[in-house]
């Protein structure tokens, strides 16, 4: 079993030492990104209840959903438009998002989300709600975290 990185000066990863970058582009307006990615399975079934094995599965990406600054979001969104065909469109770019974790001395941990796609934008105007927010989410085909997959592209 391997060891958990030693820190340096009980420093630990954290918000502060994220870097994120969407199409080449770093973008500091940015206060949450998530994501998922599962396997989904089937099992093989034969006489008995009692399943024989399972396939190999179906790789599912989630979705990928970001926090920003409206300021950072228009910014997103006017970088994206300018290489689209029509040079205003910015949902039909794909484009690479790389979060990293850094800190000094440490190992950084990238996380690569690939084939990636603008799909919704949501903002607030409301009592209570940060009227400066915007809530994105994106689609993306894949995700490697630190150059592994959860699923290998072999096709057996």
């Amino acid at each position: 079993m391997a060891a958990d990185d030693i820190r340096i000066n009980s420093f630990t990863h954290s918000w502060a030492s994220t870097k994120i970058t969407i199409d080449g582009e770093q973008y500091v307006g940015m206060s949450k990104i998530s994501w998922d990615h599962a396997i989904e399975e089937g099992l093989v079934r034969g006489q008995g209840g009692k399943p024989l094995g399972r396939t190999r599965g179906q790789y599912t990406p989630g979705a990928v959903s970001l926090t920003m600054r409206k300021s950072s979001a228009m910014a997103l969104k006017n970088n994206l438009a300018a290489k689209s065909s029509d040079g205003k469109t910015y949902g039909e770019v794909i484009f690479p998002v790389i979060v990293q974790y850094l800190e000094p001395d440490d190992t950084p941990i990238t996380v690569e989300l690939n084939r990636c796609r603008f799909l919704k934008s949501t903002a607030a105007n409301e009592q209570n709600a940060d009227p400066t927010a915007e809530d994105i989410e994106l689609s993306c085909l894949e995700v490697v975290e630190n150059g592994k997959k959860l699923f290998s592209d072999i096709v057996v």
